[in-house]
């Protein structure tokens, strides 16, 4: 998992640079969504399609991690409601 954190860092620190941030932006949200942090993902892939709207692969990447937050609060949700002992 530290890997993924200085990973995070190196790309972060490239948005202030000039040049790609589109991809900045979807390579850094790629390093997110693997350290399963899908809030951040999902923050990072809408920076990259507001810089390029029709970018493919954030476009696809948004919608995996879209998926993994709704599978996510679903099985949050179904645990709140299974009785201990049971699933």
């Amino acid at each position: 998992m530290q890997q993924y954190g200085k990973a995070i860092e190196v790309l972060k620190s490239g948005l202030v640079a000039e040049g790609d941030l589109d991809e900045i932006y979807l390579n850094l949200g790629y390093k997110y969504r693997t350290a399963r942090r899908y809030l951040e993902a999902q923050d990072a892939f809408r920076n990259a399609l507001k810089i390029t709207p029709n970018y493919p692969e954030a476009k696809v990447a948004m919608r995996d991690v879209n998926s993994a937050l709704v599978t996510l609060m679903a099985s949050s949700s179904e645990a709140a409601f299974t009785p201990e002992g049971k699933s």
